[in-house]
């Protein structure tokens, strides 16, 4: 069989796809992935081959600068003059942007004549499900929010004070929006919405498809009625396989694996091991979510948010000696300099990168995690208590799941005017050092909570009911393509005998 597989550079995003991507090679399909340049070498390292995004949809990216996962998008922004620290900035252009990227995925759908097209079902690999539809070829998406009701929650807190409704009225009112989601209709025969797709929270990156979702049916976010219904009549079919994770992840370590080993040593010698990471997104770039952005109307900015994060940690559980008291395993992000003046105790191995889901595996007495859906679900995987301290989206959301599941505790990320006078940092600063000490306190208590949710997500089936699901979809796809194919063969015959008898 042969496999497409479609998803920007967003690491949240990709881990599960390279995961997928990987084990399909070892089954013995072929298997290609369009993403970002960034990611080339993490592709490449599955087996699968790989296709560049710039290259193969010049009609959106030529003339434009690349702007992290995201691609071009900042640049369409600037275009059309909008807010490029506005969500719903982003909302206004995505048809836009859907038209430009349109005609290169049906160009290398055509090219490739996959069997099967696997996309990250949200906004940035939105073209590879419309092009797959237009071709009638089968495809699947890989949802990794928690369910299909994350969206209504997700998508507003990063655009806080408005709603979505107030997002529908903006965007169906922005012409450009309007002039491209015509044409687009028009040229391929879909039925684009002018505005956002109602009822509120649906997305129109689903159609008909199998979404697998990486969570188990029992965490997913509540969910309307309006919009399980509207799901239904589009034949979109969520199915819950909980986190998709590297199945030899840890089995032999490399000299690189400093960190992870270091931890063991840690295990070994009965002293705690504290992660701390505040994802990749947020210490990017990114103009709303990153590192000097206020996402949802936030008092800190993305740096000030981590720096009062780490030191607080560094508060609870600083030592004298490296070889002393808690080992401090902190993912700091790829920034030049992230840390700046802040004073690291011998006791915290700091590093841009850390393999995450090794030292989970390796056991952790404590994260303190930003909340992101793969880092929380890896967190639950590994019966971990959580201190999360969220930025955006559905880190909020999972933030106040930690709470209610009885995982961990929350601290909430200011919201107001800039903390021009440093004291909302002093104090968030404070909050999540009692936090953190509280968990540990009770973290016996936590992790009973967190092992239940372990054996829940477990119980979903993860990686092999994925892998059946990628079988199952292509070959009923092609079951379907030969019915139409004999059906077409069969009009054909009786059209030319009927000519021919009335002749």
């Amino acid at each position: 069989m042969r496999i497409l597989f479609v998803c920007q550079g967003a690491i949240g995003h990709l881990n599960p796809m390279l995961v997928l991507a990987k084990a399909s090679v070892e089954q013995g399909h072929e298997v290609h992935f369009r993403s970002m340049e960034s990611v080339q070498v993490k592709i490449q390292d599955t087996g699968a081959h790989f296709h560049s995004a710039v290259d193969m949809q010049p009609e959106f990216y030529k003339g434009r600068k690349l702007n992290g996962c995201l691609g071009a998008i900042d640049d369409v922004l600037e275009e059309h003059e909008l807010e490029k620290s506005s969500f719903l900035s982003i909302l206004q252009v995505l048809n836009v942007i859907l038209e430009q990227q349109l005609p290169g995925s049906l160009r290398l759908l055509r090219e490739l004549n996959p069997d099967l097209v696997v996309y990250d079902a949200l906004m940035t690999s939105r073209d590879a499900m419309f092009a797959a539809k237009v071709l009638q070829v089968p495809a699947i998406g890989v949802w990794t929010l928690a369910g299909p009701g994350a969206w209504v929650t997700h998508s507003v807190t990063t655009m806080l004070p408005l709603t979505l409704a107030n997002a529908h009225s903006h965007v169906a009112s922005f012409l450009p929006h309007a002039y491209a989601t015509a044409r687009i209709n028009q040229s391929y025969g879909l039925q684009l919405c002018p505005g956002l797709p109602e009822p509120v929270g649906k997305v129109d990156f689903c159609g008909s498809n199998t979404i697998l979702v990486t969570t188990s049916s029992d965490l997913q976010d509540q969910i309307t009625d309006d919009l399980t219904r509207a799901y239904q009549d589009d034949g979109a079919k969520f199915l819950c396989v909980g986190p998709l994770l590297e199945q030899s992840v840890g089995s032999a370590l490399t000299p690189e694996d400093d960190v992870v080993k270091c931890v063991r040593l840690a295990r070994q010698q009965g002293r705690p091991v504290v992660l701390i990471s505040m994802g990749t997104l947020i210490v990017s770039d990114h103009y709303l979510n990153g590192w000097h952005g206020r996402s949802g109307n936030s008092s800190l900015t993305g740096c000030e948010l981590c720096h009062a994060v780490w030191t607080a940690a560094f508060d609870a559980f600083k030592s004298n000696s490296i070889d002393e008291g808690a080992l401090l395993v902190v993912s700091l992000g790829p920034r030049s300099s992230p840390l700046a003046a802040l004073e690291v105790p011998p006791n915290a191995i700091c590093l841009p990168f850390i393999a995450q889901q090794a030292v989970l595996k390796e056991g952790v007495d404590l994260f303190l995690s930003h909340g992101g859906q793969n880092s929380f679900t890896e967190a639950m995987m590994y019966a971990t208590p959580v201190v999360v301290c969220p930025g955006f989206g559905d880190q909020i959301v999972n933030s106040c799941k930690a709470e209610s599941l009885g995982v961990g505790i929350k601290v909430d990320r200011p919201r107001g005017k800039p903390d021009a006078s440093g004291d909302v940092g002093l104090q968030y600063r404070r909050d999540v050092c009692q936090a953190l000490l509280e968990v540990y306190a009770k973290k016996q208590l936590f992790k009973v909570a967190a092992q239940a949710c372990k054996e829940r997500l477990q119980s979903s089936g993860g990686l092999l009911v994925a892998l059946s699901t990628f079988t199952s979809v292509a070959e009923a796809g092609l079951q379907s393509s030969s019915t139409k194919l004999s059906e077409q063969a069969s009009a054909q015959v009786l059209t030319h005998v009927t000519k021919a008898g009335g002749a």
